[in-house]
C-alpha cells in the first residue's frame, strides 16, 4: 500500500506514540504565538533618556530674514523632559521605531498605569494558572 514493512511501519508507529506527548505542547506553543503576534504590533524595545534643553530668549522663525536684532543667544534658563522611544515589529515583521518626549506629569501618568496594569497582569496569571492546573 505505502510502500513499507509491517516492521517499518510498527517502528514508525512507536515513535509517534513517543512523540504525542510533545506534540500538544509544541502545538499550543505555536497556536500562542500565533495570538499573540496577530493584528496588533509587537512592543519589542522600550527605551527612556533624560534631555535637557536650553531656553533661549526668543523662538527662532527660521522663516523670517528681517528679525536680525535679536541674537537669539541668551540662554533664559533650561528646562527638561523625558523621551521614549518604542520599537515594534508588525506580523509581517516590519521594524519601526516612534520616539516621544514627556513631561513630568506624563511620566508619573505612565508610571502609574504600568503599577495597574503589572497588578492586573499579576491577578490574571494567577486566575489562568488556577484554571489549568484544575484540568
Amino acid at each position: 500500500m505505502i510502500g513499507a514493512t509491517a516492521e517499518q511501519i510498527e517502528r514508525l508507529g512507536a515513535l509517534l506514540q513517543r512523540l504525542e506527548s510533545v506534540r500538544e505542547r509544541a502545538y499550543t506553543d505555536f497556536m500562542r504565538n500565533e495570538y499573540e503576534n496577530a493584528v496588533l504590533p509587537t512592543l519589542e524595545d522600550v527605551s527612556f533618556v533624560c534631555d535637557v534643553r536650553p531656553i533661549f530668549e526668543d523662538e527662532v522663525d527660521l522663516s523670517s530674514e528681517g528679525n536680525r536684532a535679536v541674537r537669539h543667544t541668551r540662554i533664559l534658563g533650561v528646562t527638561h523632559r523625558v523621551l521614549a522611544v518604542l520599537t515594534t515589529e508588525d506580523p509581517g515583521g516590519k521594524r519601526r521605531r516612534f520616539t516621544f518626549q514627556m513631561g513630568d506629569r506624563t511620566v508619573d501618568e505612565l508610571q502609574s498605569a504600568l503599577e495597574r496594569v503589572r497588578g492586573q497582569l499579576d491577578i490574571l496569571k494567577a486566575k489562568i494558572s488556577v484554571t489549568h492546573d484544575s484540568k
